[in-house]
């Protein structure tokens, strides 16, 4: 499936199934370009998630770490686990999403009890041998009968190649109280971030003082509450620019901005154009 209009941003924290209810699996191809969106901010999910970089470079963040990605290289993240991605250089890659379930079939499974619930990594780089059955996976045949079986059998076997060659030592951890936190207040800016908000509402609603909310972004995103409130403020009004119904000065009030020449200012810092400008080249491409 190509995804070059980023649409897993589009619901960056809504517990959802990527996929069919009857096969939750997919494979999201997409693309990273200079002047169009070039990151995904951080966001979580029921899914386990893969992410293949074909070509180009890719920062990938899980948790309070960063990666880099390089052509050819992969990484599994843990379902619930908080990530992100940016662009390095323009790459084409892939995340593949599947409910666990899919591998330990049941609840009462000693798959699921042994692989998923205990589980001693958040995040881990893939081997050679898991990333040819990543690219096998990635080229099949999505209509033959057998596809759903392929897919889940490619799956487990990457599975295999974990644990057979887990070395516990290279494995990073993350603070649980900490990422909770996070997801909080990535919750709470998620359905808040078209108001007025102020960071002091985050401590108000989580029962945290302000340095603490402050340490928080400066420790786990790497990023200040104004930085990322912005991006997320800038992806929703990406969404409504590759529209046509609305204009940029109701953009620039729906997202949360409090003046259209603000707006202006912050996305250019973003994409080096006008929000106008935008619209014009992007409503172009589409043509094309």
């Amino acid at each position: 499936m190509l995804d070059k209009d980023n649409q897993i941003a589009q619901n960056l924290y809504e517990m959802r199934i990527h996929g069919k209810r009857e096969f939750p699996f997919v494979i999201y191809k997409k693309k990273f370009e200079e002047n169009k969106l070039k990151y995904i901010s951080l966001h979580w999910h029921p899914e386990v998630e893969i992410a293949y970089v074909e070509s180009g470079k890719l920062e990938y963040t899980v948790n309070e770490k960063k990666y880099i990605l390089n052509a050819g290289e992969a990484m599994l993240v843990n379902r619930l686990e908080l990530h992100g991605a940016t662009m390095l250089e323009e790459c084409t890659w892939y995340a593949i999403l599947f409910d666990p379930k899919l591998v330990y079939s049941f609840d009462e499974s000693s798959i699921k009890r042994k692989i998923f619930e205990n589980s001693p990594f958040h995040n881990i780089m893939l081997s050679e041998k898991s990333i040819r059955m990543i690219k096998e996976l990635i080229a099949l045949d999505s209509e033959a009968t057998t596809y759903e079986l392929k897919a889940l059998n490619s799956l487990i076997n990457v599975y295999i190649d974990i644990f057979d060659n887990l070395n516990i030592e290279s494995i990073s951890s993350s603070s649980k109280t900490a990422n909770l936190r996070v997801k909080k207040i990535l919750d709470f800016i998620s359905n808040n971030y078209n108001q007025r908000i102020q960071i002091e509402d985050i401590s108000k609603e989580l029962g945290l003082c302000r340095s603490e909310v402050c340490k928080l972004f400066k420790d786990n995103l790497n990023t200040t509450f104004t930085e990322y409130l912005s991006k997320i403020r800038i992806e929703k009004a990406i969404e409504l620019l590759e529209s046509k119904e609305t204009n940029v000065s109701q953009i620039s009030e729906l997202v949360g901005f409090n003046s259209p020449s603000y707006f202006t200012e912050i996305f250019k810092k973003y994409f080096k154009v006008t929000p106008l400008e935008y619209r014009k080249v992007n409503l172009k491409k589409n043509k094309d």
